[in-house]
């Protein structure tokens, strides 16, 4: 009786164990492919930067503080072209901010 109880609780652990990493190894197989994207985040103090959003096919340039948060420019496939593969992100944003003024 309790030999099949034992075999009986050790299939149902082995089981759910199963479950479990399946689970796990399938979130982290699953690229995430969303609607918005964060490009990159320059830091300019505890809580207070510059993060580049891409949304669809916008790059929203977005200027954070501890109790704003405020859109400073929106970036086009055209704009972004331009300066695409240049290094730094300061560089590029300031190449874009000139490449929009024209």
């Amino acid at each position: 009786m309790t030999d099949v109880l034992l075999q009986m609780l050790f299939a149902l652990g082995a089981v759910v164990f199963l479950i479990y990493g399946i689970a796990f190894v399938l979130k982290k197989r699953q690229k995430k492919a969303g609607l918005i994207n964060l490009l990159e985040y320059m830091s300019f103090g505890p809580k207070k930067g510059i993060a580049a959003v891409k949304v669809g096919t916008k790059v929203l340039i977005i200027g954070i503080t501890p109790t704003d948060v405020r859109l400073l420019t929106t970036l086009n496939d055209k704009a972004l072209a331009q300066v695409e593969g240049t290094g730094s992100f300061v560089k590029e944003y300031a190449q874009i901010q000139g490449a929009a003024k024209e």
